[in-house]
């Protein structure tokens, strides 16, 4: 019946709108990933992967440096993951590097919207905006598509 369906309906009360509401299903958003520098001193240079637009909260963001995952340090630093006002999130990670130093660095992010595969945004000289999706370093999924990552130059 009506009556036992509208008990079995999840609802929150808005005070502002004055009546319940079902709960509405949101789908899982992808992230968009951007990485550009700073360079506060002349003997350090700042790698900034900026990870917004993705829903549910839950991500995970890595630096890799020559493919390997850089490990938690001082010259890591990642910020809380912050809402947006579209509800989605975004975050920041920082990885303080001396320039010129002859590593390759890449942002990593895994998030549930990508499925199996990762979001891998590499930082280089020549890179200029791009859009481009890669599977994880294990190999086991293709390409995410619709999924969007850029480097800007600063």
């Amino acid at each position: 019946t009506e009556a036992k369906k509208a008990l079995n309906t999840p609802t929150f009360s808005s005070s502002l709108l004055g009546s319940p509401h079902p709960l509405a299903f949101t789908p899982p958003e992808p992230p968009v990933a951007t990485v550009f520098s700073r360079m506060p001193k002349p003997d350090q240079l700042l790698l900034v992967c900026r990870v917004t637009g993705f829903y549910p909260r839950s991500i995970s963001v890595a630096w890799l440096q020559d493919g390997q995952e850089v490990p938690p340090g001082p010259a890591l630093n990642t910020s809380a993951i912050l809402p947006n006002a579209d509800l989605t999130y975004q975050l920041r990670s920082i990885l303080a590097v001396a320039p010129h130093d002859g590593h390759s660095y890449t942002c990593r992010v895994h998030h549930r919207s990508l499925g199996t595969r990762s979001l891998l945004i590499p930082w280089g000289s020549t890179w200029r905006q791009v859009a481009l999706a890669h599977p994880r370093t294990d190999g086991k999924s293709p390409d995410a598509p619709g999924v969007t990552g850029h480097q800007a130059d600063p």
